[in-house]
């Protein structure tokens, strides 16, 4: 598919920095679809007309066939940014609708001629099948299956290393793909949509998942952590009465 936490002052301080309060220095969100808001209002664009929805707390896309979808062209600043940071990331929070396992719902990013597909499909038995290949033109892609979600919500994150050019990929924040290399293909945008999909996040920023500690930041845990143990060693010290 083309698209076009009583502690001292400073072990609390070393705590919070060791936790990453505030997320990461280099996180930016660059274009984010949020709850049942229509799309088009957040700056991006309805590739088909009249078949996105609000659906509760979410934006349902149900067309016709599998490819209708929100896109947004990204700019050059917008690719700029991206290239810059050390890892970027795309996250999603949808549900996927469609029985038939030839539907589905997908988020897909296409940057500097590589696609990452963050694709939902049903097995019609309740299970769901993450595909990195969701127009599967490509045989052996790799893909991961969801017991048991069946038409429930789930997060699919995908982390894009900028040093060794490949991608992990996430589910409700656990990593079940490393090292993808993604496919190879033109264009820089980001899409969402799919035969019958509801969409509660779609979110592309600079910087690692929220929620996952780089290596830096778990070595400032662990100075703010001995930071802790240190201050309590102190207290437990006996101070011994002059004579």
């Amino acid at each position: 598919m083309n698209f076009g936490s009583i502690m001292g002052p400073a072990a609390v301080a070393g705590l919070a920095l060791g936790l990453g309060v505030g997320g990461p220095a280099d996180a930016n969100v660059i274009i984010q679809h949020s709850g049942n808001t229509n799309p088009v209002t957040e700056g991006f664009v309805d590739a088909y007309t009249s078949y996105g929805s609000p659906s509760g707390s979410a934006w349902n896309v149900s067309g016709p066939d599998c490819c209708d979808y929100y896109g947004y062209s990204l700019t050059s600043s917008d690719v700029t940014a991206l290239d810059s940071a050390s890892e970027w990331t795309m996250t999603t929070t949808m549900s996927n609708l469609a029985a038939a396992y030839y539907d589905g719902a997908y988020a897909i990013i296409l940057l500097n001629g590589t696609r990452f597909d963050l694709g939902l499909r049903s097995d019609g038995m309740g299970d769901q099948i993450v595909n990195l290949d969701y127009f599967q033109g490509y045989p052996g892609s790799p893909n991961y299956t969801i017991t048991g979600l069946g038409t429930n919500p789930v997060t699919l994150s995908l982390t894009y290393s900028n040093l060794t050019h490949t991608a992990d990929i996430f589910v409700n924040g656990s990593e079940v793909i490393s090292g993808y290399a993604g496919i190879s293909e033109g264009s820089n945008i980001i899409v969402f949509g799919g035969a019958n999909g509801n969409f509660t996040n779609v979110e592309l920023l600079t910087g690692p998942l929220q929620g996952v500690p780089e290596p830096a930041t778990w070595v400032m845990m662990l100075v703010g952590i001995g930071g802790i143990g240190a201050a309590k060693r102190l207290r437990r010290t006996p101070v011994l009465a002059s004579a």
